[in-house]
């Protein structure tokens, strides 16, 4: 058994290597699942065209009726 575990500690370091980012892989996707693979609230959607226009106005237009509150 000792020589086994010594065998495998003393292993390639592509194993090691692929051994982590497989289970960091198996963690991520995990986390994605519980928390970001289903809305909280489905009612609350927003249209198309509103985030669109957000996310194309740029940055000069400001936050024009919004409520944002700049903080220090």
């Amino acid at each position: 058994m000792k020589k086994r575990m010594k065998r495998w500690r003393d292993g390639p370091l592509w194993r090691d290597i692929l051994l982590v980012l497989l289970i960091k892989s198996v963690m991520l996707y995990g986390l994605w699942k519980a928390f970001f693979s289903h809305p909280l609230a489905e009612h609350m959607t927003v249209p198309q065209s509103v985030v669109e226009s957000h996310l194309t106005a740029g940055s000069g237009s400001g936050n024009e009726g919004g409520s944002h509150v700049a903080r220090p």
